[in-house]
């Protein structure tokens, strides 16, 4: 490859010395590397809600990137100093006040749109104690408008098909829900959209399961619905899991989801996937006839009748 020679618009300066950059590159990871540059370009404080926005990283890779610069002695003491705050869901959340929500609706555009976003798809004016929910969410948790608006659809969506129209999520409800996304680390607009979609792709299916388990007219309740993401988890499709069903009413005279739930188990174990896996498998096994010219096994009376003409002496029966 050619010596490329490039030109760097200047302006400020942020520079390390050789040693750091050394250990940098040696580290061969592009988080650590950016990370890294924002750190120093921050003066050595690490906000990590605001960091996880600016570089699109989740809560997890942020740690892990921060924990492969303290390893590789990029970060602490004689290096640059990281402030993270503690952001585990077991600390006590921020109180913001009337002050502090002001000067975010006022200081910052896309949160004043998510706001306005919010009431419209809620159907009603926040409150302070929501808006103080809603901003912690946004800050404190580290979540794009885009994404968290997306979110706040969704919850509105699910509230809607568990309990009829006209109700809507309170903003603990949508908190918790941001807490899932988090932990699955959801934090830009493709990921969520993919997520979304993998979610309505597993509200059709388990529709039709349910129509195959004759349960009409309702949703499942918790207990049902984890079954029925446990052996769509074990790969099963609609077709095998009516065929244990089907098992299990013969079986047991009714539907009996413990029962469903050992048989799919079983074939899971057993690693049969189509119906003609399961047939074979279930089917007993035929009792093959002895081949051509194959050694033949004797039982127990020919075994006494090669040992008495073994064991025979004409001349004996001569004596007699």
């Amino acid at each position: 490859m050619s010596v490329k020679q490039f030109c760097i618009a200047s302006g400020g300066v942020v520079a390390f010395p050789p040693e750091a950059a050394d250990k940098l590159l040696a580290t061969r990871d592009g988080d650590a590397a950016l990370l890294y540059i924002y750190i120093l370009n921050q003066g050595g404080v690490l906000d990590e809600p605001t960091a996880m926005r600016r570089l699109g990283f989740t809560r997890t890779q942020l740690s892990d990137t921060v924990k492969k610069l303290e390893s590789a002695g990029l970060l602490g003491d004689g290096a640059i100093s990281a402030r993270m705050p503690s952001v585990y869901p077991s600390e006590e959340p921020p109180v913001y006040s009337a002050g502090d929500l002001a000067r975010g609706m006022d200081g910052d555009p896309a949160f004043r749109h998510l706001v306005d976003e919010a009431q419209r798809r809620l159907g009603k004016v926040l409150s302070q104690a929501d808006l103080a929910m809603l901003f912690g969410i946004y800050d404190r948790m580290g979540f794009p408008a885009d994404v968290l608006s997306l979110l706040i659809t969704h919850c509105v969506g699910e509230a809607k098909t568990k309990y009829g129209e006209g109700r809507i999520p309170t903003m603990r409800q949508i908190e918790r829900e941001a807490v899932i996304w988090e932990q699955r680390g959801i934090l830009d607009e493709a990921r969520a959209e993919e997520y979304l979609i993998e979610l309505q792709r597993r509200k059709t299916v388990t529709a039709q399961i349910l129509r195959a388990l004759q349960i009409n007219g309702r949703a499942p309740s918790a207990s049902e619905e984890r079954y029925i993401h446990e052996w769509l988890e074990m790969g099963f499709n609609v077709d095998m899991i009516y065929r244990a069903y089907d098992i299990t009413v013969v079986k047991t005279g009714g539907l009996k989801w413990s029962y469903l739930n050992s048989i799919l188990k079983s074939w899971h174990t057993k690693n049969l996937r189509t119906i003609e896996q399961v047939e074979q498998g279930d089917r007993p096994q035929e009792k093959q006839a002895p081949r051509a010219g194959a050694a033949h096994e004797p039982g127990a009376h020919e075994r006494r009748a090669l040992e008495w003409l073994k064991n025979y002496n004409p001349a004996d029966r001569e004596k007699k």
